[in-house]
Parts: C-alpha cells; sequence; structure tokens
C-alpha cells in the first residue's frame, strides 16, 4: 500500500501569486488643498453642530429651572394654605356657625309670628267690615 502512495505522487495545485495594485498618489496644489481643507470643513461643521446643540440644552435648561421655581413657589403657596386650614380651630368654627344658625332660626321664627298675628289681625278687621257693613 505504501508503494501505490509513493507511485502515486500527488501533486498540490500551485495558485497563482496575486500582487496589490498599489496606488500612487501624487500630491498636487488641488489636491493638497483638498487634503487640508475637507478636514476642517468637518471640524467647522462638527462644531458647528456641537454649539447649536449647547445652546438649544442651554435655553432648555433655564426653562426648566423657571418651571422648577414657578412650582416651588405654588407648593411654597398650598403648603400655607393647608398649614392655615389645619391649624384653624374647628370646634370653634362649628360654635360659630351654629350660633348663626341659631340667630336665623329665631329670626324666622319671630317673622312668622308677626306674620300670624298680621292675619289674625286681616281676620279681626274683616269681621269689623262686616258688621259695620250690616
Amino acid at each position: 500500500m505504501l508503494q501505490k502512495i509513493k507511485q502515486a505522487k500527488l501533486k498540490v495545485p500551485s495558485f497563482p501569486k496575486f500582487k496589490i495594485p498599489s496606488v500612487k498618489f501624487h500630491l498636487n496644489k488641488k489636491n493638497g488643498r483638498v487634503i487640508y481643507l475637507a478636514p476642517l470643513v468637518i471640524l467647522l461643521v462638527i462644531t458647528t453642530l456641537i454649539y447649536k446643540n449647547n445652546l438649544r440644552l442651554e435655553s432648555d435648561s433655564q426653562a426648566i429651572t423657571k418651571e422648577k421655581n414657578d412650582l416651588r413657589n405654588d407648593l411654597a403657596d398650598l403648603q400655607k394654605k393647608y398649614d392655615d386650614l389645619k391649624n384653624e380651630d374647628q370646634i370653634v368654627r362649628n360654635n360659630n356657625l351654629a350660633d348663626e344658625i341659631n340667630n336665623i332660626h329665631d329670626t324666622y321664627k319671630q317673622a312668622v309670628t308677626v306674620y300670624e298675628s298680621l292675619l289674625s289681625f286681616k281676620d279681626k278687621i274683616e269681621a269689623l267690615d262686616l258688621s259695620f257693613a250690616i
């Protein structure tokens, strides 16, 4: 078997050798300007975008700060109102309201009594009118 392998000498295929093409770049005035100006233009564009973004963020920050201050003021006002309500003596307030309701009730009773006396007086006048008319 070994003899058969030796007899059949296998040839390894050979691949052609490829050469990487070389690019020759010749700098002349036109190419040199492009090479130096292109990064500068790109840098200028990036700087402008960053500057505009910074201005936008600054204005957003000022708006948020103003809104935060407004909310703090509103919170302080609401806290003061809440403390005033909490500290208000409910018993005194309820007693005052009860007194006011009693005064209204008494005034109403007096008004009803006066109205009833006026009705009875009217009835007496009508009775006298009838007695004088006869």
